[in-house]
């Protein structure tokens, strides 16, 4: 029985990976730059912005942290 010659072809979860991989790089390299230009304003913007993200990620991922303390009903949100 031969076998499939899987050379040069990867999961879909393998490419995804070696993607995101990149694109992490890419942003670090990006905010690296924008560091090294030492201007604050641009610091201060990035910095803004960045934390804006964040918060929008944390409500959007976990939908039940909004919810009042001693509130013990399972999420169905």
């Amino acid at each position: 029985m031969a076998k499939k010659s899987t050379a040069g072809k990867s999961s879909p979860g393998t490419t995804a990976a070696v993607r995101m991989a990149a694109d992490k790089r890419e942003i670090h390299s990006l905010l690296t730059k924008l560091l090294q230009q030492n201007d604050a304003g641009l610091i201060r913007a990035v910095k803004v912005n960045l934390q804006s993200l964040l918060k929008q990620t944390r409500s959007a991922a976990v939908p039940w942290q909004r919810r009042p303390p001693g509130h013990f009903e399972p999420p169905d949100d």
